[in-house]
């Protein structure tokens, strides 16, 4: 089970964040494990009795069973190599992507699923009370074995170190019942477990590994990468791209504060990302802001993308939160005239349909003033998420207006449960203290205020008209994530298009 988690994480890079990732690894290490002690049982079951039936040790006599219980000794020798072969062949150097990943954990889960009730058998004895026992002890391992995997392991050694760690207690075992194992096998494993052990300490690179000049930070919730110099530095989360430098993010803060009618004295930033929002904001006098992000590397990494970082963070107006966006607002007593939140990418992402749901925008609320608005960044385009989002959010506040944004992708949401005005990009220039100009045009050298609200402005999308064509739009939910369980929508919409999936 701990080697599962570190999987996901290591994994991750090649399957992406979505909920079809951590299946995939699930199917296979539970189809394995089935397949590995189904075959144990046809082996030791008495030649008599049907296939399946649990094998009486004691009374079972020398060739009474169908095939032959491969002994304790040689399923050591051969888990001492195979715990080690998914660090092989998921260098991505390699290129075998995801057959690699079926290709590396599907050996190892056989030989686990034969082992367990192999070792339960020879500990039981029949009795049902040791039995009952050894799972027990199994169980106890499942949970420690997921804890040390998240908050010990995978902070401090990182993916690949994580499994090397979880590799050597079988190799130390191999080790103790060497003289016990065939001498061709044990020669062979021997050998085998030696090489991929140097290899993996001196040779392989794991995803988290594959960049050069690159900062990584490891913590319990992800691995997260700061890489590139200039406008190109990037934040990856477990291998996947979430932001980049634009002033896309400095729009998130400045244009839902211009749209407020009276002057704010607080605003909520749900996900920190690069902290690019979270510092924009701080760029308005007086304002109190707070910033919610769920990764702590995250926070850490902020000096990597903005060199005036320190300044930014001992700002006493200023507050960043380690927690979940949702849970924040459930346990807050404050409340805020802005809160701006910028989900991260992809739209598929496991879990993200909890930052678009209705039920989210119901715990939003709460926590905004009367006249408070929400910014609300979705990033893509038409399509059947868009629709959900949009379906959510017109269903959670009366006034909600959209825009494209200054890119040409990805749409701004504003929303309220008043009506509000949304300035001209004139009046927006007009308006913007110096600092909050400055900060504009901080990546922007070649054009004016008014032309970044200009683009942003000119594209704002009919929203109602919008869903009226596609009426049959559903909203997101606690109970309907759509945007997370895409696949056979898709594959549909594919072979409608193509005629084949």
């Amino acid at each position: 089970m701990s080697l599962e988690v570190i999987w996901v994480r290591d994994f991750t890079p090649v399957l992406g964040t979505t909920i079809y990732s951590f299946a995939l690894i699930v199917a296979v290490y539970l189809l394995a494990t089935w397949m590995g002690s189904a075959a144990y049982r046809r082996a030791a079951a008495p030649a008599s009795a049907p296939a399946g039936t649990a094998p009486d040790l004691e009374k079972q006599g020398p060739g009474a069973a169908r095939g032959k219980v491969l002994s304790l000794p040689t399923l050591l020798a051969a888990l001492s190599v195979f715990s080690l072969f998914p660090i092989a062949v998921n260098d991505p150097r390699l290129g075998l992507w995801q057959f690699g990943i079926v290709a590396g954990i599907f050996p190892f889960s056989f030989l686990l699923g034969y082992l367990t009730p192999s070792l339960i058998d020879r500990y039981s004895q029949g009795d049902p009370n040791n039995a009952g026992r050894a799972y027990a002890v199994n169980i106890l391992g499942c949970i420690l074995g997921p804890l040390l995997a998240s908050y010990l392991f995978l902070p401090t050694l990182g993916a690949k170190g994580s499994m090397i760690l979880m590799a050597i207690p079988y190799g130390l075992l191999f080790a103790a019942c060497f003289s016990e194992v065939k001498r061709p096998l044990r020669n062979a494993a021997g050998a085998a477990a030696g090489i991929l052990l140097a290899s993996a300490l001196w040779i392989n690179r794991s995803y988290e590994e594959r960049y050069n000049q690159c900062i990584i930070r490891r913590d319990s919730t992800a691995t997260v990468i700061s890489m590139g110099s200039g406008m190109q530095r990037r934040l990856l989360v477990n291998g996947v791209g979430i932001t980049q430098l634009t002033t896309i993010t400095k729009v998130m803060a400045h244009l839902p504060m211009l749209v407020l009618k009276e002057k704010p004295a607080s605003a909520l930033n749900i996900c920190f990302g690069m902290g690019t929002t979270y510092r924009s904001l701080l760029r308005w006098d007086g304002l109190r802001v707070t910033a919610v992000e769920l990764v702590p590397s995250v926070k850490e990494a902020f000096g990597y993308y903005h060199d005036d970082a320190a300044r930014v963070l001992s700002n006493p107006l200023g507050t960043i939160v380690i927690d979940d966006g949702r849970r924040f607002l459930r346990r807050t007593s404050e409340t805020f005239d802005l809160v701006t939140l910028d989900p991260p990418p992809p739209i598929e992402a496991a879990g993200s349909s909890l930052l678009y749901a209705k039920e989210f925008y119901t715990l939003v609320k709460k926590r905004l003033t009367p006249s408070g608005v929400v910014q609300q960044w979705f990033p893509g385009g038409p399509g059947v998420e868009f629709e959900g989002i949009a379906r959510a959010l017109t269903e959670s506040f009366p006034y909600v207006r959209a825009y494209v944004s200054m890119d040409g992708w990805g749409v701004h949401f504003l929303c309220s449960m008043q009506p509000f005005r949304v300035p001209s990009a004139e009046a927006c220039a007009a308006r913007v203290p110096k600092a909050v100009r400055e900060d504009l045009l901080e990546w922007e050298p070649r054009r004016t205020v008014t032309d970044l609200f200009k683009l942003t402005l000119k594209q704002e999308l009919p929203i109602l008209e919008m869903l009226e064509r596609h009426h049959d739009a559903v909203a997101i939910s606690d109970d309907r994530p759509i945007n997370e369980y895409y696949m056979i929508r898709r594959a549909i919409a594919h072979y409608r298009r193509t005629g084949h999936l």
